[in-house]
This record gives structure tokens, sequence and C-alpha cells, in this order.
């Protein structure tokens, strides 16, 4: 298992959350990200959540 991306202290998150229905149910998925201030590369991490009653 990869270790988990985490921000440095003090970087503004972009926080970005979305809920699709789909034929299987309805599925969620939230994204926040960030600029790296040591080399200014854009990062994030991604979450999804399966659908509910599946």
């Amino acid at each position: 298992m990869r270790s988990e991306k985490r921000p440095p202290l003090g970087v503004r998150l972009t926080i970005d959350d979305e809920e699709y229905a789909g034929p299987r149910g309805t599925t969620f998925w939230a994204r926040v990200r960030w600029t790296n201030p040591a080399n200014h590369h854009r990062e994030g991490v991604k979450r999804v959540r399966q659908p509910r009653g599946s």
C-alpha cells in the first residue's frame, strides 16, 4: 500500500466533491489539491465511495 500524501502545513487547500447518480447507485468522490511550496508542483488526493445500497 502506498503512503498517503499529505499537504504541508500552512498551504491553501482546494476542495472539490461530487455526487454521481449512475445505473448502479449513487457514487460519491472527493478531491483535495494543493501546490507544494518546495517544488511548486500541484499535488492532490482523490477518494471514491462506493454506491449506496450495493
